[in-house]
């Protein structure tokens, strides 16, 4: 009888520890993942505005004060690159997708690698061009 009340209560312990540990995990998981993604989609979020607002982004004697970390892919109706922008050349030997969402952010997958990223649409006088802003 001792045994067994003795073995019914470790596993009850067992049960309360592995709960309040999966809580205790959970919560820093969420706090942590909240607090990353929401600096990153704020730096991303304030940019594409900026660059929706720009009439032609693809001219590179532009000065633009932006975040380092924030890379622009240019892409034609056709679904070609048209341009890397500015300091995007880590990309050429990478073959990277045509966005499939426009104004969401969402994560992309290069290589083995993801990044953060929001594509949206724009018109220029050589027709509709898709951007993408990746940041690393």
């Amino acid at each position: 009888m001792f045994q067994r009340t003795h073995l019914r209560l470790t596993l009850l312990n067992s049960l309360v520890f592995f709960v309040l540990i999966s809580l205790l995990g959970t919560a820093l998981y969420s706090y942590m993942h909240a607090r990353l993604y929401k600096d990153v989609d704020a730096s991303l979020m304030h940019i594409a505005e900026r660059e929706a607002n720009y009439d032609r982004p693809w001219e590179k004697d532009v000065p633009f004060f932006r975040d380092p970390r924030v890379f622009i892919v240019f892409w034609n109706e056709k679904g070609e690159i048209i341009d890397l922008g500015h300091d995007a050349t880590i990309f050429t030997q990478t073959p990277i997708e045509k966005p499939k969402q426009l104004n969401k952010l969402y994560d992309m997958k290069i290589e083995n690698f993801y990044f953060r990223t929001i594509a949206f649409q724009m018109d220029t006088e050589f027709g509709k061009i898709d951007q993408v802003l990746i940041i690393v």
